[in-house]
């Protein structure tokens, strides 16, 4: 799967989602996207707007570091 869109899609939106998807990229709709991610934000449903990030650990900065770097997660795994 490449894309998804929901059924109420109106015809620009969907040919402005097709071209892409033909290309090779992939297109979802905000909705959908906020329903993949809400879970990853540690309190599902809530806007990370009103609530402090957490700093990140050494372990996840260095793991940041090395991923600018280019490197991959086989190439620093621990």
């Amino acid at each position: 799967m490449a894309g998804y869109l929901l059924k109420n899609v109106r015809g620009r939106e969907l040919i402005k989602a097709i071209r892409p998807v033909h290309t090779g990229e992939s297109v979802l709709n905000p909705l959908v996207t906020r329903k993949v991610l809400d879970p990853f934000k540690g309190v599902e449903g809530k806007s990370g707007g009103d609530r402090a990030a957490k700093p990140l650990t050494e372990r996840e900065l260095e793991v940041l570091r090395l991923a600018g770097r280019g490197m991959t997660s086989r190439l620093f795994a621990c």
